[in-house]
This record gives C-alpha cells, structure tokens and sequence, in this order.
C-alpha cells in the first residue's frame, strides 16, 4: 500500500467544497486526509499504485464535470476588455464583491470573471466605479488597499466616498501614513466589517 499526497486547484473556496463533498459521495478509497485551503483541495489517500491511479482520474472527472456545470450559462469577462467597453477600470476584487453583493453568481479564474449578471450591470458598476475612482482624495490620498475598500463600500451601498472615508476614520480602520492613508486591517476584513455597520439598524 502507498500513501499519495493530492493537491487539486479549484476555481474558487465554494467549488473546492463542492468537489471535496462528491469526491466522499462518488470515489472508493481511504483518504487519511483532507483540507481546504482558499481554492486548493489538499487529499491525502491510501491504496495499491492503480487504485491510486484511478482515484485522481476520478476527481479529475469530478471536478471537470462541477466546472463545466458551474460555467454552463454563465459568460466570462476579460477585465482588460472592460475598459475597452465601458471606457473605466475596476479591479476583479471589487467587481466580483459587488457583483456578490447583489446576488449574482460569480467566480473567477486568473484574468477572468465568470458571471450570470446582465452586461448592463457590469457596465453600471464599472462607470459608477470610474466615478468613485476620480475622486481627489480616493485617486490621490489613499493606499490602494484603502481606496479599494472605499471603492467597493462605495458601490455597494451607494454611499458617497468621502462619507465612507469618515466612516473608516471614526471606526479606526484607517491611519494617516507618510503620503497616503493607510489601512490598519485586511481589506476584506474591513470591508465585512463595515458591511455589517450599514446594515445594522441607525
């Protein structure tokens, strides 16, 4: 018997859950281990070299067959092509966080987004984003960190910039650095933080 070490890289933390729950329901073998770290499956398994060998086809099936289910219906954007369309730039974070945000299914692969959200709510998103982005103190006082945040908080509860750069000020997310604010947490984390600050009752 032989113990193998599996990595599988899925599209996103979601897909590598759904893969891990039908490789439990669908292949026959004795994993010692298994972990989810961000988009990659990490399984460790047990067998004789050919069961070993048809474990992996089998998950590579599995995982071809969540994929294409998943981009089924669903097109995919080149964030280089928005600007080219829209006339703006957005990063993918704040695009897929927004897009998130509003319910729409969203997962991306290195340059791309796949999305079922309707082109002219992208196009919304990316002009609002523009917007937002020529703000003097978004465009020229904030670390990148801090304006994404801004710019994301921003989108999604179209709130004015400089009213969510207060906002940060007074919970103490932002610190006044050499040139620029500077965040005192991860984006994501402020960003949730502060989600749940909108969404609480005034």
């Amino acid at each position: 018997m032989i113990k193998k070490r599996l990595v599988v890289k899925c599209r996103s933390n979601e897909s590598c859950l759904e893969l891990l729950n039908k490789i439990t329901e669908n292949v026959s073998s004795r994993f010692l281990k298994s972990e989810i770290k961000g988009n990659t499956l990490q399984l460790e398994v047990i067998g004789l070299p050919y069961e070993l060998k048809e474990i992996k086809y089998d998950i590579e099936m599995l995982k071809k067959e969540i994929e294409s289910k998943h981009i089924k219906g669903n097109k995919y954007i080149k964030l280089h092509e928005l600007g080219k369309l829209f006339h703006g730039t957005i990063s993918i974070e704040v695009l897929s966080t927004v897009l998130k945000s509003r319910g729409y299914y969203v997962e991306v692969d290195d340059d791309k987004l796949y999305t079922n959200a309707p082109m002219d709510i992208i196009e919304e998103i990316v002009k609002k984003s523009k917007e937002i982005q020529e703000d003097e103190v978004v465009k020229y006082k904030l670390s990148s960190a801090a304006k994404r945040v801004v710019i994301t908080l921003s989108l999604i509860t179209d709130t004015p910039p400089n009213e969510v750069i207060e906002l940060l000020k007074s919970q103490g997310f932002l610190e006044q650095g050499s040139f620029r604010y500077q965040l005192k947490e991860n984006a994501n984390a402020v960003i949730n933080k502060l989600m749940k600050l909108f969404k609480s009752p005034k």
